[in-house]
């Protein structure tokens, strides 16, 4: 189980603590200290996990952040990042490696290509 509250560095490297609101026997959902009803920053962890021997098993971490636009009204971005991994053939070096890799490519430029709607 991960910890509650859950402290995570946003892009100004300030600490955002995300205190667990609940849990089941597959997910959690966390929010933000400092979030509002109407503004809310929420943290979601789950799991699917196969019953079959050579199946794959799914791991989910979602983060949603909503603000309020020059109107008042709420928007909100959100990020998923999905871990499928099969339960043969994959060493955790693999798992290790994907996750480096995605992590290198979040950079400043790539995101800004994505959000111009680049491929």
């Amino acid at each position: 189980m991960f910890a509650s509250p859950l402290a995570l560095k946003n892009a100004a490297a300030a600490t955002v603590n995300f205190v667990r609101l609940s849990m089941d026997a597959v997910k959690s959902i966390y929010a933000s200290t400092s979030g509002t009803l109407s503004t809310p920053n929420t943290l979601q962890i789950g799991h699917q996990m196969t019953t079959a021997v050579e199946g794959s098993d799914r791991h989910l971490v979602k983060i949603a952040k909503t603000v309020l636009d020059a109107q008042s009204r709420p928007r909100t971005v959100v990020m998923n990042f999905t871990l499928s991994v099969p339960r043969v053939g994959i060493a955790r070096v693999d798992v290790d490696d994907v996750i480096a890799e995605l992590k290198e490519f979040l950079v400043t430029a790539n995101v800004d290509a994505l959000l111009r709607g680049e491929l």
